[in-house]
């Protein structure tokens, strides 16, 4: 089977995936800030997705038989120019399900020159789960979020710049994260589609 071949196979079987669970908007409306983003949402290349204005995550619930009652919210990394849904979103769902762990997957909208709307989205997330715990079978002392690459800078994000109980994560997993937006230490072009070609300082603080 050539390389070709096998690649939009497995893109076909994980899209029935993602269409078999559960699809849960962030907004019931258009969000009240918009990023700004008019063209449509497609595939760049072989498991990411480019130009998101339509925030949703996809919820995988954790099996009768083994569940803890935790939940993990994850965040999909890409660079804030989009996000990579299978090695970092679909296998890590899976995986958690089978340790009993429940997973959702957020497609957060891109940034797009509007900094502070991919941790909007994270915080609506995290509301919507934790108002709907008792029906996902989750305990609200028990969901956590987790992220790759510049998503462990959203997750920290997250983590650090909650607003309200509701909005702050049990705890965080940090796979390989961008945690600062200092120029000579992070990555150049996550920083430059969160923030921007040349920040103020307090921006970048």
């Amino acid at each position: 089977m050539n390389q070709i071949t096998f690649s939009t196979i497995t893109i076909l079987l994980f899209c029935s995936t993602i269409i078999a669970q559960e699809e849960i908007k962030l907004f019931k409306n258009v969000p009240k800030n918009s990023n700004e983003i008019s063209v449509d949402e497609s595939y760049s290349k072989t498991e990411f997705i480019i130009n998101i204005s339509k925030p949703r995550m996809y919820f995988y619930p954790a099996q009768k038989e083994n569940n803890s009652h935790t939940a993990v919210l994850i965040c999909l990394g890409g660079g804030y120019s989009g996000v990579s849904i299978i090695n970092e979103g679909l296998n890590i769902a899976k995986w958690l399900n089978q340790i009993g762990v429940s997973a959702f997957v957020l497609y957060y909208r891109m940034p797009n020159g509007h900094t502070t709307i991919p941790l909007e989205d994270a915080q609506m997330a995290l509301k919507i789960i934790a108002k709907n715990a008792k029906k996902w079978n989750i305990h609200k002392t028990k969901i956590g979020i987790m992220g790759f690459s510049v998503c462990g800078h959203l997750a920290s994000t997250v983590g650090t710049h909650f607003k309200s109980k509701i909005q702050r994560p049990a705890f965080m997993i940090l796979g390989y994260p961008v945690v600062t937006m200092n120029n000579e230490l992070t990555h150049k072009g996550s920083r430059n589609n969160l923030l921007g070609i040349n920040p103020t300082d307090d921006l970048v603080k």
